[in-house]
């Protein structure tokens, strides 16, 4: 897909209006109208959208089994990965998918902005952000005061996260910030400028330092936020969200989703190498010894319920006190959390 220049938060804003008069017109398919039955067996067809990373890559053994073997699932499952969130959240929106792995603070922005309309349903990623550079003189994160970092994830977590430590550690005004719109292109910048350095999502940090020696992974941006952050939290940077629709009109397809996406993060910590070759053949990475590589840094999890609440809750209050704007100007109320001792009934 062509990438859509507008920004994520400004997608969501320009399609508020048209969910509204879809929900008004009932033209946002709640699922019963995506159901085929089989026998006396009745299959929700689930749409699904995720980033091409870590997202995605929570999610290859899952992908692999509902297309060698769709009849083991209870539900039938559409897959679709996308290079960015801009292509993701107006298929959200408009009701063309019903569950998509987006970045964090888009999840609560589309709660807000939808006035509950989509729910979380799991923080699917952790960290995953590494800063690549050749200069083996970087030891700490202080250590890029006068630099260029380049980096996507322009009015995203990725954004939000780095200028909240850059401005803890009192260098919001000594280093520059320059977004591409590709991790690919951000490479390309970064081996033009001496003074400069990378923050790169897993796995195109690892597929970089695997195709050119002189860089290397200088600090582990994890790190980084235990030290500036509050006591307790953590990066969450993807979230699993899913339409309050289709949430009510499929609740047993959502629960095995949720299954699934589980036992498809364990699959990638029991056999890397045969995981890696599931992430290769679902298209979202081409080398298997990259994506094998890279897949023990790409922080995969997939937290429900309380556990959910407790990492994303606490996250986001982080990027509210730092720029209530990043969240669509407040905190999602208890409701957003599925499964943490609410409804979305």
């Amino acid at each position: 897909m062509t990438r859509l220049k507008t920004s994520a938060l400004a997608v969501i804003s320009l399609l508020f209006v048209a969910l509204i008069a879809c929900s008004s017109a009932g033209c946002a398919s709640s699922g019963a109208t995506d159901s085929q039955t089989s026998g006396n067996v009745s299959k929700a067809t689930v749409r699904v959208a995720a980033l091409k990373g870590p997202t995605a890559i929570g999610l290859a053994s899952f992908i692999n089994l509902a297309k060698t073997d769709p009849a083991s699932l209870q539900n039938n499952y559409d897959f679709s990965i996308s290079g960015s969130a801009d292509q993701v959240l107006p298929q959200l929106i408009q009701g063309q998918t019903d569950i998509a792995l987006v970045p964090a603070n888009a999840a609560a922005t589309l709660y807000n902005k939808t006035q509950g309309q989509v729910v979380a349903l799991d923080v699917n990623t952790l960290g995953v952000l590494e800063v690549v550079s050749g200069d083996d003189s970087i030891k700490s994160w202080s250590d890029l005061s006068g630099m260029t970092i380049y980096m996507t994830g322009k009015d995203s977590t990725p954004e939000y996260t780095v200028r909240y430590l850059l401005k803890q550690a009192g260098l919001a005004n000594k280093v520059s910030l320059t977004f591409a719109s590709e991790p690919t292109e951000a490479v390309a910048r970064l081996e033009k400028d001496d003074n400069a350095v990378a923050i790169l999502p897993e796995p195109y940090a690892t597929s970089l330092i695997s195709q050119d020696p002189a860089f290397h992974k200088v600090l582990d941006l994890n790190t980084v936020w235990q030290q500036y952050a509050p006591a307790g939290s953590e990066i969450t940077t993807g979230v699993t969200v899913v339409r309050t629709a289709f949430l009510k009109a499929n609740p047993g397809a959502v629960t095995e989703f949720l299954q699934q996406q589980t036992a498809s993060v364990k699959a990638s910590e029991a056999d890397t190498a045969e995981y890696a070759q599931y992430v290769v053949d679902a298209g979202i990475v081409d080398d298997p010894k990259i994506a094998q590589a890279a897949i023990p840094d790409c922080g995969l999890t997939c937290l429900t319920g309380a556990d959910m609440e407790a990492a994303l809750g606490l996250y986001l209050k982080v990027l509210y006190a730092a720029n209530p704007t990043s969240l669509g100007g407040k905190l999602p109320d208890a409701a957003f959390y599925y499964g943490a001792g609410t409804s979305a009934s």
